[in-house]
């Protein structure tokens, strides 16, 4: 599966979403792919995922830097998402919801801290849809495919 993900500020909110893009991948066909989701339907829950990282600035860059970076979490409702051509996942933060405690020697303002919030969803996202489809992609074999089956006794 494909996905588009659009950043995007306005009057200092920042926002991030990530959509379907397109069905197929190196390893498997659009058609085989579309199928087999349809055999075996998936659902992003957030409550499945733990957002929670360590990020930095790198030049104009947020980060993701696991040894030196700064915590960054977030605490969002669960929702229950399909994972289909239809998918839209999407989180935005305006800068003045930063708490003065989430800022850290590295994300030193409230807009960076934002930033790296958007960017931490994106990646938990990202990171559960692939964990998901690997595990879909591993029962995919040959049981419905070669229909009808003719015996003859």
């Amino acid at each position: 599966m494909n996905f588009n993900t659009t950043q995007d500020v306005t009057n200092n909110i920042f926002t991030t979403t990530t959509t379907f893009d397109s069905y197929g991948n190196l390893a498997m066909t659009a058609e085989d792919e579309q199928a087999l989701l349809k055999d075996y339907p998936l659902n992003l829950t957030y409550s499945a995922i733990s957002f929670t990282g360590k990020y930095t600035v790198n030049g104009k860059d947020i980060v993701e830097d696991e040894t030196n970076g700064d915590t960054v979490s977030l605490v969002i409702p669960n929702k229950i998402i399909p994972i289909d051509e239809n998918f839209i996942a999407k989180y935005s933060i305006a800068a003045a919801q930063v708490l003065s405690s989430e800022l850290g020697t590295k994300l030193t303002t409230p807009e960076l801290v934002a930033q790296a919030k958007c960017i931490l969803f994106k990646d938990k996202v990202l990171a559960q849809i692939n964990t998901l489809l690997t595990a879909v992609r591993a029962k995919d074999n040959n049981f419905a495919k070669t229909n009808p089956i003719k015996t003859t006794i």
